[in-house]
């Protein structure tokens, strides 16, 4: 029996002893009020009240919940109404210990509440062991959509995915089937719990669009004066939303061009729109090495497989690597928050500094450099951040955006103030992200890095870099083998903000003929680099094997 049909089997059989125990009740009720029997009621009133308080405990549905809670109320107004000079209150009966089951209809009703409650326990700790695996043949965000519709869905051919209870946004489960694997076992997606939140509703930076061959994302070109969701339906529409910055931050970038591969394979599947695909979509940006490193997985995975099956293995594929960036970066932020309070100043208020932005904007949740941040804030402690504003895309205001979504205590600052207050002391450590590492532990990173780095050193003041192991490009041996970026002069010569009315728009700060040079990123020596921190813990810049020993031999 595959996972699906044993979930088939024993909500059905749940609500089946539900129905049960509640027909049970209501013969016995009407039989005690047609015989005149009221002392049969009232002699059992504890049978009767055990059942139905377990019934509503036990059953999650709202459907469910409803018969147990209108036969409790049906219950009270026959005692009352039949027995009033006694004065029985029903929801203070007790002594659940000696029960007195004086019928075969009550115990039936017993029986089937026992039954019932064990059901239920059998089954949520059982989802909630599956629910932990990672196995992602579809990913959380569908099943996030499918949860909202509550509907069946079918994505990509013979992928079948039903999404199970919940609670406002929270997924419970997410069950998913695959009629071409020969198995046909249905699989349990994990669930997910958001760091990232838009006033206050847990979201992601990019998810599938339920029913269509389309992912959303979140347009970070409007932030912050502005919060537009942009619809992605082509490969083109991921490419240029890549190269234009509507999504950014290494990781964001990686699973984009993913899912930018499965919208090109769900229109045409040959080996040559394929390998075109990947082409475009590694020519947008060629700094953040997660974009290579998540399209070469894309590729090895798909090019073996006949093209009529590609399309839900891209689909698939892509969501899998969107959730392993999650818990990546949730790890990230488990070791960092250690690191931190390792150098932490008594009970005293956490100071960090950081630059670009490196939170759950530039990941899929959690962030890369904000995760411990994130981390602890959530565990109660006392955390500040100073937030670069980081020119000229003042990337730095992403990052006052979501920390103030989360509720983080922050402090933004012009990027040539970061020295002054590194200098004055109480900064406990500067924490970055990084869109390459090599080998060696040079790390490139948003334009403005290496000059905190060179501060923070002068200062004597930790400066950590946060990068899961997909930024690591163990085939660049320093930082010398990194590609620079460099974007377009009119990112210098025009400023982007809102006027008087709060109306968006640009300002012209050059002429059209200033000469700029506008370099994206720079690189930091690993020697000013005190801890590298990934989701398999920290170590010296130049100490990377340590943790990946698999790459021993690069």
């Amino acid at each position: 029996m595959s996972g699906f049909q044993r979930y088939l089997f024993r909500n059905v059989l749940r609500t089946l002893l539900a129905i049960v125990g509640g027909l049970a009740l209501i013969a016995l009720l009407t039989q005690g009020l047609a015989q005149d029997r009221l002392d049969l009621i009232v002699e059992n009133r504890q049978s009767v009240v055990v059942y139905l308080w377990v019934s509503v405990l036990a059953t999650p549905q709202i459907i469910s919940l409803l018969m147990p809670i209108a036969l409790f109320i049906a219950t009270a107004a026959a005692l009352n109404a039949a027995h009033r000079d006694n004065e029985v209150v029903v929801a203070q009966a007790s002594g659940m210990s000696n029960w007195q089951v004086a019928s075969p209809v009550l115990r039936l009703a017993t029986l089937a509440a026992i039954i019932h409650l064990g059901l239920n326990l059998w089954i949520q700790p059982a989802a909630s062991r599956e629910l932990r695996q990672t196995v992602s043949e579809a990913s959380t965000d569908l099943a996030s959509s499918l949860v909202r519709e509550g509907m069946f869905m079918t994505h990509g051919e013979g992928l079948t995915t039903f999404a199970g209870q919940v609670n406002g946004s929270e997924i419970n489960f997410l069950v998913a089937s695959d009629s071409r694997d020969p198995n046909n076992e249905a699989t349990f997606i994990a669930k997910t719990a958001f760091v990232s939140e838009v006033e206050g509703k847990p979201t992601r930076t990019i998810w599938p669009v339920a029913g269509l061959p389309a992912v959303d994302i979140i347009d970070q070109t409007v932030l912050p004066h502005g919060f537009r969701v942009r619809r992605l339906g082509r490969l083109e529409d991921a490419a240029e939303a890549i190269r234009c910055m509507q999504v950014r931050g290494a990781p964001l970038i990686g699973v984009t061009a993913a899912y930018g591969l499965a919208l090109a394979v769900d229109g045409c599947a040959d080996d040559e729109s394929l390998l075109a695909a990947v082409r475009l979509l590694a020519a947008t940006r060629p700094t953040a090495v997660n974009l290579r490193w998540a399209l070469a997985r894309m590729q090895s995975r798909l090019l073996p497989l006949p093209p009529a099956v590609r399309a839900a293995a891209a689909w698939s594929e892509a969501a899998r690597i969107a959730d392993e960036d999650v818990e990546q970066c949730r790890r990230i932020g488990a070791h960092g928050l250690q690191l931190l309070l390792a150098g932490r100043r008594g009970e005293a208020r956490l100071e960090i500094m950081t630059h670009c932005n490196a939170g759950w904007l530039a990941t899929v949740d959690h962030g890369t450099a904000l995760a411990p941040v994130y981390a602890a804030f959530d565990a109660g402690i006392d955390i500040h951040v100073w937030v670069s504003e980081t020119r000229p895309r003042n990337q730095g205001l992403l990052t006052a955006w979501e920390l103030r979504q989360h509720g983080v205590p922050h402090t933004v600052i012009a990027d040539n103030a970061a020295g002054l207050l590194l200098m004055r002391g109480g900064i406990d450590a500067v924490i970055v992200g990084a869109d390459r590492i090599a080998a060696n532990g040079d790390v490139a990173n948003k334009i403005g890095t290496y000059l905190k780095a060179l501060a923070a050193r002068a200062a004597g003041v930790p400066f950590l870099v946060a990068a899961p192991g997909s930024t690591i490009d163990f085939a660049s041996a320093d930082g010398a083998a990194i590609p620079i970026e460099e974007r377009a002069g009119n990112e210098l010569r025009l400023l982007h903000g809102c006027d008087a009315a709060g109306l968006p728009g640009e300002l012209r700060q050059l002429p059209a003929t200033a000469a700029v040079v506008n370099p994206a990123f720079d690189i930091t020596p690993a020697q000013l680099v005190d801890r590298i921190i990934s989701e398999r813990g920290c170590c010296a810049a130049d100490r990377l094997r340590t943790l990946y020993p698999e790459e021993a031999d690069g």
